[in-house]
């Protein structure tokens, strides 16, 4: 019996199929570090900002103030790796900073892994004629471009939005309540990753 050759529309359905498959593998990566994070928050959030006031209570002059960007952070820190080893309390707060610029570096990882998967969404929309509801793909435009623009070292965080599945960051206690912005800005920024994978998931497309 002769076999069928699949249709163009068999060719893109099962490459859509693909892209779906991997972006769903993308967005557990994207959870799993999140999961991670939280984990990290429980435990060591005070310890952490406790490590951060006392740079900043020590060398006033030297260090921002105010953490408002990552860039912010990120010089505080190389900071404290410059200060003498005198046995201080201060020679201390490297140590418990790093895990901070770890998430942060694995961050960066799946963002570059995002940025592939978003120009597969649009090569893979550009390729065909027809989706069953285009407004979804304007939704993944929207969300990769915002999700650009607030990767950045210099966005200000504080104009983070937390939303419902970023919540528990607001167990930061009240004194310390000027550091929100960089403790849920992981989160915010994995939130808004899946978002695109998931969108991708809710693809269809249409025969003509």
């Amino acid at each position: 019996m002769k076999k069928t050759e699949p249709t163009l529309f068999d060719v893109k359905f099962m490459e859509l199929e693909k892209l779906k498959l991997d972006c769903h593998k993308h967005m557990c990566r994207l959870n799993d570090l999140k999961i991670v994070y939280r984990d990290w928050f429980d435990r060591r959030r005070q310890s952490f900002l406790d490590a951060i006031k006392t740079v900043q209570i020590t060398y006033p002059q030297m260090v921002p103030t105010n953490i408002l960007t990552l860039s912010h952070f990120k010089s505080l820190y190389l900071f404290t790796n410059k200060v003498p080893k005198s046995g201080k309390r201060i020679n201390e707060t490297p140590a418990k900073m790093e895990a901070f610029l770890s998430f942060w570096s694995q961050f960066c990882d799946l963002k570059s892994q995002s940025d592939i998967l978003y120009e597969r969404i649009c090569t893979y929309c550009d390729s065909i004629t027809r989706l069953r509801e285009p407004k979804i793909k304007l939704e993944i435009d929207r969300l990769h471009k915002q999700f650009t623009v607030a990767s950045s070292e210099n966005y200000n965080f504080t104009h983070v939005n937390n939303e419902k599945d970023n919540l528990f960051t607001y167990r930061v206690a009240m004194p310390d309540h000027q550091y929100h912005g960089l403790v849920s800005f992981m989160p915010y920024l994995l939130q808004l990753a899946t978002k695109v994978c998931y969108y991708c998931g809710k693809l269809h497309i249409e025969k003509e």
